[in-house]
């Protein structure tokens, strides 16, 4: 592996391009180039990120496709105000998380698909403030959520129901708070919750 000390920020192809031999970031690695990136491509060669990943400001982003090589993130996974995001294609790969998946303030995206390899989650969920996203499948693999966060979803205006939760048992920390979802209609997809650590 050639490994990246430290955090690093992208904001331009430039930023890219210089890290485009790296398979490893052992800090932070912070994509927000607001109107300035539209493709991730040339990313392909990172496995890890070792704190955060965050995906964040960016204006005219409408892929994810570039970072298919991530396997693992050990901090958070944070994707917000994504204004033309419409997808999480790209992050297939991910299946550890080790603390918190956060996914909101995207105006465009209508799905989830693409974070269907993740399977637990150290702190917390938060699906929120999403205005178009229509279903939650793509959270089929989590099976846990543990931690001070819990398990939140709230705020994304035409999501009719909660299916896609099927595989959660186990909520822990601030535990399950379900609001603000004006066309909620159904509680479908938590059948299988066993254990809450509170409700909200």
């Amino acid at each position: 592996p050639v490994v990246w000390e430290g955090d690093y920020v992208i904001e331009n192809q430039s930023d890219i391009d210089e890290i485009a031999g790296f398979t490893t970031i052992s800090g932070n690695l912070d994509i927000e180039g607001d109107d300035a990136l539209t493709s991730l491509s040339g990313l392909e060669r990172i496995t890890s990120v070792g704190g955060d990943l965050i995906i964040g400001g960016n204006t005219s982003l409408t892929s994810l496709t570039g970072l298919e090589g991530i396997t693992s993130v050990g901090g958070n996974l944070i994707i917000g105000g994504n204004t033309s995001l419409t997808s999480l294609t790209g992050l297939e790969g991910i299946t550890t998380v080790g603390v918190s998946l956060w996914v909101t303030s995207n105006d465009a995206l209508i799905s989830l698909n693409g974070l269907e390899g993740i399977t637990s989650l150290g702190d917390g969920l938060w699906i929120g403030w999403n205005p178009v996203l229509t279903s939650l499948n793509g959270l089929e693999g989590i099976t846990s959520v543990s931690g001070g966060l819990g398990l939140m979803v709230e705020g994304n205006d035409v999501l009719t129901s909660l299916t896609g939760l099927e595989g959660v048992t186990f909520v822990d920390g601030y535990g399950l708070i379900i609001r603000h979802n004006i066309s909620l209609t159904s509680l479908l997809g938590l059948e299988s919750l066993a254990s809450v650590g509170d409700f909200g």
